[in-house]
């Protein structure tokens, strides 16, 4: 009941959210929220479970708040999250637990997330095209191929930030959102 009743306040707080400009936010309680809505996103069609993936959080001390759009923050980790993990569960029989290992930190009136996952790994050619819009790896009605290119924009147009790939094949994926800590003049509230 109580596990119940947290998942839904994040669910509220998530959409709630989703109408109000840029406001302060602690990074970390929003990737945290994010990850506990993952946790509760199990689906048999999608043939992972959120629970057997170990979560390694290394968050700097004192962070500041960003300003930013928080239900568009989230919705960035909510797919990479659900990407690395589908990938990290579509290997057959791997040699680790699935694992993610989060890390944020600031420096230079910036924020910088790293989310890297124990999966597969991304081949150099897709990773040239993985951002394009309804590209996409998955086959036929698995996936629309906007995932990525929205959480793109967002990052990018919606946050002058960035969000960059590094991926090794056989070794996992690593992606990397920088944040401005404070949003320039102008931008929309």
């Amino acid at each position: 009941g109580k596990r119940a009743a947290g998942i839904v306040a994040n669910m509220l707080s998530f959409s709630r959210k989703s109408a109000s400009g840029f406001v302060p936010e602690d990074i970390c309680r929003l990737l945290d929220q994010t990850l506990e809505l993952a946790e509760s996103d199990y689906n048999l069609k999608k043939k992972f479970d959120f629970k057997k993936i170990r979560i390694e959080k290394h968050y700097s001390e004192d962070l500041p708040v960003i300003s930013c759009k928080a239900s568009e923050i989230q919705q960035v980790f909510f797919n990479i999250l659900s990407n690395g993990a589908q990938a990290m569960m579509s290997v057959p029989a791997p040699s680790a637990q699935p694992s993610f290992s989060i890390k944020i930190r600031a420096g230079e009136g910036r924020v910088r997330i790293d989310i890297s996952d124990t999966g597969p790994g991304i081949e150099p050619e897709i990773q040239q095209r993985i951002f394009e819009p309804f590209y996409t790896t998955k086959p036929p009605g698995k996936g629309t191929g906007l995932g990525l290119y929205v959480s793109r924009m967002i990052i990018d147009n919606n946050h002058q930030g960035s969000l960059s790939i590094d991926s090794t094949p056989g070794k996992g994926t690593c992606f990397t959102i920088m944040l401005p800590l404070e949003q320039p003049a102008g931008a929309e509230v």
